[in-house]
């Protein structure tokens, strides 16, 4: 069975430009933020543990955006977050940012898990990736 992670955010002022509208590079932000709850809640590991794991690191690798429709200052969205693809070393996540059942905007990165030492490319730890493919 196929599961996403959802989450209600806000949009600040400080992330629009003049005519109030979400500045593009801020869906990132928005979308890493997401990421950090997603880790917590669903893979069950302090974020602390995740991006300062002594054995690995999961860099992003790629991302790309897509803008449906302008996001407004002060208003709350829906994000759903779900699992594409899960490779040996690396997954795809995909954020759809969602208001009133009206996609607006979406962005998508891979991640790859390596070894800290080194950063050649390692199998994502089996627990981990038992997790994420729930959300598949």
């Amino acid at each position: 069975m196929s599961l996403f992670f959802e989450k209600k955010i806000f949009v600040p002022f400080h992330l629009g430009d003049p005519a109030g509208i979400l500045f593009f590079a801020h869906l990132f932000s928005l979308s890493h933020e997401v990421y950090e709850f997603f880790i917590q809640e669903k893979l069950h590991i302090c974020c602390n543990d995740w991006f300062h794991h002594s054995q690995w690191a999961v860099p992003i690798k790629s991302s790309n955006s897509i803008y449906y429709l302008p996001m407004k200052v002060g208003l709350y969205y829906f994000v759903r977050l779900s699992v594409i693809q899960i490779g040996r070393t690396s997954f795809v996540l995909r954020y759809q940012f969602f208001k009133e059942c009206l996609l607006h905007g979406q962005v998508e990165t891979v991640h790859v898990f390596c070894e800290r030492s080194s950063f050649k490319k390692m199998a994502i730890p089996s627990f981990i990736q038992q997790n994420l493919s729930l959300f598949i």
